[in-house]
């Protein structure tokens, strides 16, 4: 945890916020991973990059970082 501090990465929680974008969250291409969802969410309200090389997740209105991609 303390490595992951120290390269700049942010340690976010759950919050009401989280929840009620989740709820609103329409599923694209038929992407209903709860999981992935609310790793959505929290990048979309954070304002954070996504780093996955998962296409569904790309597909919804985050920006996304994949190495095998952004180069």
């Amino acid at each position: 945890m303390r490595a992951a501090q120290d390269s700049g990465v942010r340690v976010v929680g759950i919050d009401q916020v989280h929840l009620e974008m989740l709820e609103k969250l329409e599923p694209i291409g038929g992407h209903n991973d709860p999981f992935d969802r609310l790793i959505l969410v929290h990048a979309m309200s954070e304002q954070a990059m996504l780093m996955t090389s998962d296409r569904a997740m790309r597909s919804y209105d985050v920006r996304c970082y994949d190495k095998r991609v952004d180069r």
